[in-house]
């Protein structure tokens, strides 16, 4: 029994370890943004990597698995054109989605 216990412990610290401070705090933030959007009737949420969302694409790449395994949402990085100026020039904005 005391070594089941030990050994939680330690794969709790690996993957306490195995996340940055900024995907820790990543995972809440997303979780709070859901619920606030399931309330209002909407089934996901899209972040957009600006300035009101401060996480990376690599601190989400982390998060991934948490959101996917415990949590059940369904995750995936796209992008669409924000601006049109020709045939063949165009911005795309990149964003990190998630459905549930």
């Amino acid at each position: 029994m005391l070594l089941a216990k030990e050994l939680r412990e330690i794969a709790q610290k690996v993957k306490d370890e195995s996340l940055s401070e900024r995907t820790n705090g990543l995972i809440p933030y997303i979780r709070t943004q859901a619920k606030g959007a399931a309330v209002s009737g909407n089934f996901g949420l899209k972040f957009y990597f600006n300035k009101n969302f401060p996480w990376t694409k690599e601190e989400c790449l982390k998060a991934i698995p948490i959101l996917e395994k415990e949590d059940g949402f369904k995750t995936a990085f796209d992008s669409e054109i924000s601006n049109w100026y020709s045939n063949t020039e165009w911005d795309s904005e990149e964003f990190f989605k998630i459905t549930w």
